[in-house]
């Protein structure tokens, strides 16, 4: 749950129903309004932002969050209590127009099934106006053959000063029987407005479990034992700007959390809050793997019938886990998605999880007398692994020791034998054997892989028309390891895997059945318009025309990992004549670069990036008869250090002008104080692309 200023976004989350909204004020809704607005609470008394952000647009004075949990009648069921109050500052016309209008969105029930809802305005003068929600009126969305319904409440008369006082309340009763655990969820201590105080109030009672962790340098819980209530405390927090290449898990002040009903591997002592995973905690959820069961025993039956059938039972036991990977992958991936596409259908049984392929490989390893470990491990877009809380975060791989040790993840389509996805790369985890007794744990680093492999490599081959205002443009593209990314889910044609899967490792499938010609021209168009999007949003000049795109290698397999496509597409608006003479902007063709606005806005967080990455350009331009470059020195850059570099030449062969560039991310993190070093050879990337040649009339 990422809670910002804007009301729109805090209520979305809530299930507000519009008959509630509509009528007037319950006994039970005077109840809460009187609880919330009618104690005296501190916090909520400011009304006068600090003089250091008398020139923000709008201050939140104060915030509130407390959540209740507990069992009730026998222990059967579950109660849940939610408060949220803000009280915001109102600074310029640009925070008066975003509170003049609220939307209520009905988008989740997370928050429960009743909800309060309360809004007041404070003028300078200290009188108080509350906003009737009689006044909300119902609005219609339609998205595609979706419709959807909010209810939108107008605050009149606002003006600079006013201070805007509201507090959402939720509660729901759930039964024991069918609910475990509640969603987890996460506060970031910063917000769109900068923020005096706000204060986070956990409640639980003594048959509750919670995991709950406040990271990222915030402050931790202080317990009452008068109240039995755990308070974490905060504030002076500057707004939240969000700088490219930023995790606002692994940098923002946050506080997550997630209650439990039942105990499992993760949780700790019932009534008390665990504020950290621990390596015991690791080794018990470890211990459960691998279990043996009728999906493990019918797959392995499954791949020795594929062994036999393709001849392949003389490989050697390496050479049969890797088989094992890719047949797992055919059955639970590519067979989804064929039957998703090709019958519109969807079974979720087929679908199978981490834990599955756990347990799934782990038996086959066994079997084939390879020993291995279990490894858990934390996303680096979520936490780091002594900041782990919440069990579903975790990612469980399979460490095959041997001569030449590796991971092996769940795969999806794009994944393929060996590779660990760039947000594992390099992060710490637990490793837990597998095979022997007694079990032992242990932390490890998992391997990362540097900016040579992470890489892009384009040849661009360029023609001018005779006026000098179209740019032919044929490409051809090769993307390896994180830098596929993106590109195979709209690039690669899903039946063509499918086709290429099922020759390898299953039946002939119904790829080319004639009722499936219609969702075929469909993707194909849709592929085609998301790579138009793509071309606009990566050259600074205007696209004219898409004449070809075409996939030649889809980098789904260890064997031929690489994605590659060609493209041709026309330009415009590159040249400009003088008199008999050209100017041509050749820096445009390496596609935009980060640009000096962004570098120069000032930074307070470290630089979280998707992994270390080289982008290599060659650029064959075919130069008009009649017509010789000058300028090239423009072109010829080079700066470099220890964060990365960027680095170019050009050269003239007769009619062809050769332009080479090469810029590299040297890591995928760096600390906030080399943002200078970064700087540095960015700068240069964006001054390439700004550089211009003359084609002088011979």
């Amino acid at each position: 749950m990422r809670i910002k200023i804007k009301v729109l976004a805090l209520v979305a989350l809530c299930a507000i129903h519009y008959s509630t909204v509509a009528q007037q004020l319950s006994p039970a809704a005077q109840e809460v309004r009187k609880e919330i607005w009618g104690t005296l609470d501190t916090d909520f008394s400011a009304t006068v932002a600090p003089e250091k952000w008398s020139k923000e647009s709008a201050v939140i004075l104060g915030r509130s969050f407390r959540f209740e949990y507990g069992l009730k009648r026998g222990l059967r069921e579950i109660y849940k209590r939610i408060y949220l109050r803000e009280r915001v500052k109102l600074i310029d016309k640009a925070a008066v127009e975003e509170y003049s209008e609220f939307k209520f969105k009905q988008i989740d029930k997370t928050w429960g099934e009743k909800l309060y809802f309360g809004i007041k305005v404070v003028k300078a003068d200290g009188t108080e106006k509350i906003i009737p929600l009689s006044e909300s009126v119902k609005m219609q969305t339609q998205q595609g053959s979706n419709t959807s319904y909010y209810q939108k409440l107008a605050i009149p008369d606002l003006v600079p000063g006013d201070i805007i006082d509201y507090y959402i309340f939720s509660k729901q009763l759930l039964s024991t029987t069918t609910t475990s655990s509640l969603p987890s969820r996460t506060i970031p201590l910063m917000s769109t407005y900068p923020i005096v105080r706000q204060k986070i109030i956990l409640a639980i009672d003594p048959y509750i479990y919670l995991n709950a962790r406040a990271y990222n340098n915030a402050p931790d819980f202080l317990y009452d034992e008068d109240e039995d209530l755990y308070t974490l405390r905060d504030g002076n927090r500057e707004k939240l700007e969000e700088p490219q290449w930023f995790y606002e898990s692994r940098s923002v002040p946050t506080l997550k959390f997630q209650v439990f009903f039942k105990e499992n591997a993760f949780t700790g002592e019932k009534g008390k809050p665990s504020f950290a995973i621990k390596k015991a905690n690791v080794l018990k959820f470890a211990s459960q793997f691998p279990v043996k069961d009728k999906t493990v025993t019918n797959f392995y039956k499954q791949f020795r019938s594929y062994l036999k059938a393709r001849k392949k039972q003389k490989l050697s036991n390496e050479e049969k886990i890797k088989e094992a990977y890719y047949f797992f992958r055919h059955q639970y991936q590519i067979k989804t998605l064929e039957k998703i596409l090709i019958f519109q259908n969807l079974d979720m049984k087929q679908l199978k999880l981490e834990k599955d392929f756990i347990n799934i490989m782990g038996y086959v390893l066994t079997k084939y007398n390879i020993d291995y470990d279990i490894v858990v491990a934390v996303s680096r877009k979520i936490a780091s692994l002594d900041d782990w809380i919440v069990p579903e975060d975790l990612s469980i791989l399979l460490k095959v020791n041997g001569k030449k040790p590796h991971f092996l993840q769940n795969p999806v389509f794009y994944d393929f034998y060996g590779e660990i996805r760039p947000e594992l790369q390099g992060v710490n985890g637990y490793v837990v054997s597998a095979n022997r007794t007694p079990k032992t744990i242990r932390k490890i680093q998992l391997p990362i892989l540097d900016h040579q492999y992470h890489s892009s490599f384009t040849r661009s081959e360029v023609w001018m028309n005779k006026d000098f205002n179209t740019w032919k443009i044929k490409q051809t593209v090769s993307l390896k390891g994180g830098t596929r990314e993106g590109y195979q889910t709209f690039l690669n044609d899903p039946y063509v895997m499918i086709k290429e899967s099922t020759l390898k490792y299953g039946k002939k499938g119904s790829s080319n059945h004639k009722a499936n010609e219609v969702v075929k021209q469909g993707l194909t168009e849709k592929r085609k318009t998301t790579f138009k999007t793509l071309l606009k949003n990566e050259f600074d000049a205007p696209i004219l025309s898409l004449e070809q795109l075409k996939v030649l290698e889809n980098g789904i397999w260890d064997s031929q990992p690489i994605l590659k496509y060609e493209s041709e597409f026309v330009l415009g608006g590159l040249a400009k004549k003088i008199g008999p003479n050209y100017i041509f902007e050749a820096g445009k063709l390496i596609r935009k670069q980060v640009d000096l606005k962004t570098l120069n806005q000032k930074r307070t967080f470290d630089i979280y990036m998707f992994h270390a990455r080289s982008y290599k350009n060659e650029i064959i331009i075919h130069l008009p008869a009649g017509f010789k470059v000058q300028g090239l020195g423009k072109l010829k850059k080079q700066m470099e250090n220890e964060t990365g570099g960027f680095v170019s030449s050009a050269k003239v062969d007769g009619q062809i002008l050769t332009i080479q560039t090469y810029k590299y991310y040297t890591h995928n993190y760096e600390p906030l104080k080399q943002w200078g070093n970064m700087k540095a050879f960015l700068e240069v990337a964006y001054q390439f692309t700004q550089q211009k040649l003359l084609l002088k009339k011979e």
